[in-house]
This record gives C-alpha cells, sequence and structure tokens, in this order.
C-alpha cells in the first residue's frame, strides 16, 4: 500500500517512527490529535497513529497541559482492557523532520464510524431492540470503564467504530480517550452546579450534557447523559440536539422538557423512562454509571415494542426526574455559567487556526476499502401527524429525517 501525501499537515507520510512504525497515510484529525494509518514493519500488521498536533497560536501553558492530556490517553488506555475499546499498543516521542512529536500507536479498526453508517442507512429510525443490539458494545465498553474509575466525556457518533468481523455482524468499538479522565468513585454526582476542580475541560457541543456546558464537575453520569444521547438518535433517526445556532443549542441541552424519543414522536414503550432519567438535567438524577443504565435498558427492552412508532402524544413521559421537578432556581444557575462560558467558548472555538479539511469519502478514519453494506438495512417508519410540542416544534414526519447541521456535530469544545 503506497503512502497519501495529499493532504498531511505534520508531513508524516513516509517516514518511519522509532524505526520500527511506517507512515502510509494521513487519515483524519481531531481536537488534539492527527491520525494516520502505520505499518509495524516487523510484523507487517497495520496501527493507527495518533500524533500530538500543537498548534503555533497555543500559549506555553495551553501546550504543556494539551502534552499532560496525552500522556494522560495512553496511559488510561493501557489500563482499559475490554475488547469494546480500541487498544493502545505503544507509545513515545520521536524527533521528525526537526520536530518533537508524541504518538500512541493504536490497534487498527477497519470500518465505518457510526455517523457514516447512519448516513449510509438513510437515518431511518431503528427499534429499540436494534438500537441497543447495536450499542451494547459500547455500553459494556464504558461500564467497564467506570467500573475502572475512567469517565470517557466525549461520547458521539463519531467516536463509535462498526468494525468488520469475521463472524458476523459489524461490532460497535470505543475510540477516542482524549478527554477522559480519571475520577473519584466515592464523590457522587451532585446537583450539576458545583464547579469543576480541573483547570480544563472539553466536549463536542452537539453531544454535551448540561453540567459540561456549566462548567461542573464531571464523570460516570456525564457518559450516562451521552449514551443516552446516543439511543434517542438510534431511535428517532436525527441528533436529540440538532440547533445550528449556539445559542439555541445552549438551550436546547439546558431545556427542562428532556429530549427523549416521545417528545420526538416516537414510542419506546418502557425504554421512554429509562431515557428520560438518563437524560435528566441534575447529574445526581441519572443512573449512577453506565452499569446502571444497560441493566435497565435490559429490562425495558423486553417490553418495547418491537418497531419504533409514532407516539400519539408528545407531552407524555416528558416529567423526568430532572426535568420540571429539578425547579427553576437549578435551571437559572446553570444557564448563568453556562452562558458565561459559552461566550469565551464560542469566541474561542471560532477564532482558533481551521483544521485541514477532513477528506470526503464516508469511509472511516480507519479503513481504506470501499464502504461495506449498512449495518442495519433501512426500514420505513410510519408517517403519521404528530401533535406539536409546546417548546419546540416537532421534526416533520416524513421518510428519512432531516440530517442535521455539520457544525455543531464536529466543533470541540475547549474551556479554560
Amino acid at each position: 500500500m503506497g503512502s497519501d501525501t495529499s493532504e498531511d499537515p505534520l508531513g508524516l507520510c513516509g517516514a518511519t517512527l522509532e524505526g520500527r512504525y511506517e507512515v502510509l497515510r494521513y487519515v483524519s484529525r481531531g481536537g488534539s490529535g492527527a491520525v494516520y494509518q502505520a505499518t509495524h514493519r516487523g510484523l507487517g500488521s497495520p496501527v493507527a497513529l495518533k500524533v500530538l498536533v500543537l498548534g503555533e497560536a497555543l500559549l506555553a501553558e495551553d501546550q504543556a497541559r494539551r502534552v499532560e492530556t496525552f500522556h494522560a490517553e495512553a496511559r488510561i488506555l493501557a489500563r482499559l482492557d475490554h475488547p469494546a475499546v480500541a487498544r493502545a499498543l505503544d507509545h513515545g516521542a520521536t524527533g521528525v523532520n526537526g520536530q518533537e512529536l508524541l504518538w500512541i500507536a493504536m490497534e487498527w479498526i477497519d470500518g465505518l464510524t457510526l455517523d457514516a453508517a447512519l448516513d449510509a442507512r438513510g437515518r431511518s429510525p431503528l427499534a429499540p431492540r436494534e438500537a441497543l443490539k447495536l450499542l451494547r458494545p459500547v455500553l459494556e465498553g464504558v461500564a467497564a470503564a467506570h467500573a475502572l474509575g475512567i469517565a470517557h466525556r466525549d461520547l458521539k457518533p463519531a467516536n463509535v467504530m462498526l468494525a468488520a468481523t469475521a463472524r458476523g455482524p459489524d461490532r460497535a468499538r470505543l475510540v477516542d480517550f482524549g478527554v477522559a479522565k480519571l475520577f473519584d468513585a466515592e464523590r457522587g454526582a451532585g446537583d450539576g452546579v458545583t464547579r469543576t476542580e480541573s483547570e480544563r475541560s472539553a466536549f463536542s457541543f452537539a453531544y454535551a450534557s448540561p453540567e459540561q456546558l456549566g462548567r461542573a464537575r464531571t464523570g460516570p453520569w456525564t457518559d450516562v447523559h451521552a449514551l443516552g444521547l446516543l439511543l434517542v438518535e438510534l431511535l428517532v433517526g436525527r441528533p436529540a440536539y440538532d440547533a445550528s445556532d449556539p445559542i439555541a443549542l445552549a438551550g436546547q441541552i439546558l431545556d427542562p422538557e428532556r429530549p427523549t424519543p416521545a417528545r420526538a414522536g416516537v414510542a419506546v414503550g418502557a425504554l421512554e423512562p429509562v431515557l428520560a432519567r438518563a437524560l435528566a438535567l441534575r447529574p445526581a438524577d441519572r443512573y449512577a454509571d453506565a452499569g446502571a443504565l444497560l441493566a435497565a435498558l435490559d429490562r425495558a427492552v423486553e417490553a418495547a415494542p418491537p418497531r419504533a412508532a409514532r407516539a400519539p402524544d408528545v407531552r407524555r413521559g416528558l416529567a423526568s426526574p430532572g426535568g420540571r421537578l429539578a425547579g427553576g432556581a437549578w435551571v437559572a444557575a446553570v444557564a448563568l455559567l453556562s452562558l458565561v462560558a459559552l461566550g469565551a467558548t464560542w469566541q474561542r472555538a471560532t477564532s482558533a487556526p481551521t483544521p485541514p479539511p477532513r477528506a470526503p469519502p464516508p469511509r472511516a478514519s480507519h479503513s481504506l476499502e470501499a464502504p461495506p453494506t449498512p449495518v442495519v438495512a433501512p426500514r420505513e417508519a410510519p408517517a403519521v401527524p404528530v401533535a406539536t410540542p409546546p417548546r419546540r416544534p416537532a421534526a416533520p414526519t416524513v421518510q428519512g429525517p432531516p440530517r442535521r447541521s455539520a457544525p455543531p456535530r464536529s466543533r470541540e469544545i475547549f474551556i479554560e
């Protein structure tokens, strides 16, 4: 396989790291790392090289934080051994082209991101059992991380790979622990207003939790919220938060009426109260961790309808433990913290150097082949008129719900 130097932000294509990793091609770039495909010269096996990118505009203090975060990711991946999590194979620092580069050699995963797979199948909704079956490996992987005191904090479709397997359907794998952290299991979730003690946090805006927006303490409860958002997206066929304007998006994240399937007009039976609790505004009102969420989903899915259906009343099931019962004072407190952070955050994100454009093919960050057949065949969702919620209008019930706007899904926000 030849190298691809047409788009190579660090000029690594064709180079060899540590005398054993031959860089073949540039794949993609995230918030702080560029991913390359390489091959181990001794074993002949493919690997994914994640290389730290330090922008010239960053202050020395910011660069030091990113370096420490990168080292922390390597340590976390070495500690976490689960079949649903991409494994770290090696870690080091190498001088290439006159620059010192930090890198992590990771297991190469051939497949599609969940984002690309949903696009390939037209984003038609999945039935409850199908959605849980697809996301189960991720739930199990996050539960294993929580058991080890690790919170991912950036769960989103772009960080879930559907890996090709030799024994059956593609299997979901979790990648990118770049903003993961170790948490103290003895400290509870709290009310979601207590300010974080860390100097830096990061999140993807369209999958953020209320506490991330308000710079409150994060932990396994933050991942529970993100897992709830992923399940809603699979069940409804579009992202739970879909505003393109940052202020409107923040309003959706802090809305007391949580973005459950019922609010989108989709009836999922016993899964509705489970997702309402997972998406509660107050972290303390959610499931304690991913393991508890998975157990509740398993109990509920047996009572759920075999197919997703349109809900006869979109107002039904919206009163969740963290919804209206949480009280306006809590929402106002988080909103105040959020809006203060949002102004500086959005200005920083929009003024940051624009990363190199991503390659157009829908193939995921770990693939060279043509896109495989989507994991789940498209199915039709019955189109029945839906009552309009008072807070925001329900999306039109037509075949193939509209795709979300790209910027808020891909933008990663760093707060200091």
